[in-house]
Protein backbone atom coordinates (compact mmCIF):
# COMPACT_ATOMS: atom_id res chain seq x y z
CA UNK A 1 0.00 0.00 0.00
CA UNK A 2 1.29 3.53 -1.26
CA UNK A 3 -0.68 6.11 0.67
CA UNK A 4 0.78 7.79 3.78
CA UNK A 5 -1.09 6.61 6.94
CA UNK A 6 -4.33 8.70 7.61
CA UNK A 7 -6.48 7.83 10.58
CA UNK A 8 -9.13 9.96 12.16
CA UNK A 9 -8.70 9.66 16.04
CA UNK A 10 -12.81 9.45 17.81
CA UNK A 11 -11.54 9.00 20.94
CA UNK A 12 -8.96 8.59 23.74
CA UNK A 13 -8.17 6.31 26.55
CA UNK A 14 -5.66 6.22 28.73
CA UNK A 15 -3.72 2.96 30.79
CA UNK A 16 -1.95 3.12 33.23
CA UNK A 17 1.05 0.57 32.02
CA UNK A 18 0.42 1.20 27.72
CA UNK A 19 -0.10 5.28 28.44
CA UNK A 20 -2.38 6.99 25.87
CA UNK A 21 -4.70 4.70 23.32
CA UNK A 22 -6.16 6.16 20.33
CA UNK A 23 -9.20 4.70 19.08
CA UNK A 24 -10.20 5.61 15.69
CA UNK A 25 -10.32 4.81 11.77
CA UNK A 26 -8.09 4.21 9.28
CA UNK A 27 -8.73 6.22 6.41
CA UNK A 28 -5.92 5.35 3.98
CA UNK A 29 -2.41 3.67 4.25
CA UNK A 30 -1.46 1.06 7.05
CA UNK A 31 0.17 1.20 10.21
CA UNK A 32 2.63 -1.41 11.99
CA UNK A 33 4.37 -1.50 15.40
CA UNK A 34 7.29 0.19 16.14
CA UNK A 35 6.58 2.87 13.03
CA UNK A 36 7.16 6.39 13.41
CA UNK A 37 4.09 8.67 13.19
CA UNK A 38 3.15 12.52 13.42
CA UNK A 39 0.33 13.64 15.29
CA UNK A 40 -1.57 16.50 14.01
CA UNK A 41 -4.12 18.47 15.90
CA UNK A 42 -5.71 21.22 13.77
CA UNK A 43 -4.14 25.03 15.06
CA UNK A 44 -1.52 23.22 16.26
CA UNK A 45 2.18 21.99 15.61
CA UNK A 46 2.61 18.52 14.78
CA UNK A 47 4.36 16.22 16.81
CA UNK A 48 6.36 12.90 16.52
CA UNK A 49 5.01 9.64 17.84
CA UNK A 50 5.70 5.99 17.80
CA UNK A 51 3.09 3.16 17.71
CA UNK A 52 3.64 0.91 20.36
CA UNK A 53 0.85 -1.64 19.89
CA UNK A 54 -1.85 -2.11 17.82
CA UNK A 55 -5.57 -3.70 18.54
CA UNK A 56 -8.41 -4.77 16.84
CA UNK A 57 -11.88 -5.88 17.88
CA UNK A 58 -12.82 -9.75 16.85
CA UNK A 59 -15.94 -10.70 18.55
CA UNK A 60 -15.52 -8.00 21.19
CA UNK A 61 -12.67 -9.10 22.51
CA UNK A 62 -9.59 -6.51 21.92
CA UNK A 63 -6.67 -8.31 20.35
CA UNK A 64 -3.26 -7.19 19.69
CA UNK A 65 -1.98 -7.39 16.05
CA UNK A 66 1.12 -6.28 14.52
CA UNK A 67 -0.41 -4.01 11.46
CA UNK A 68 -3.69 -2.39 9.79
CA UNK A 69 -4.34 -1.36 7.04
CA UNK A 70 -7.23 0.68 5.49
CA UNK A 71 -10.01 -1.00 4.03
Amino acid sequence: MDAPLQMLVANIDYDEFKGRIAIGRIHAGEVKKAQEVKLLKPGEEGRNGKVAEIFTYENFVRTSIDSAQAG
